[in-house]
């Protein structure tokens, strides 16, 4: 039985390495544009939440205010009579 031979093209793996590596240079490259959207997404939303939490918040500020001036007109009136 000979032995048999195995016979590659001059620069074969080379050529496989730099196809392999420019495949994976495109995964990584659509992973981070994928990142970068989660993460402008979850910007947006955390902008979002914040802003509703401090206009709700500011609103109970204003009610509280308005609550305690009127119980300060009470005060006065009842101290008057």
């Amino acid at each position: 039985m000979e032995p048999i031979e195995l016979k590659t093209p001059e620069g074969y793996f080379d050529d496989s390495f730099a196809r392999t590596m420019s495949g994976v240079a495109r995964i990584r490259k659509r992973r981070r544009a994928a990142l970068g959207a989660v993460a402008a997404a979850a910007v947006v939303v955390f902008g979002v939440v914040y802003t509703s939490i401090r206009a709700e918040r500011a609103a109970e500020e204003k009610e509280y205010l308005a609550l305690q001036a009127e119980l300060a007109d009470y005060d006065i009136f009842i101290e008057i009579n």
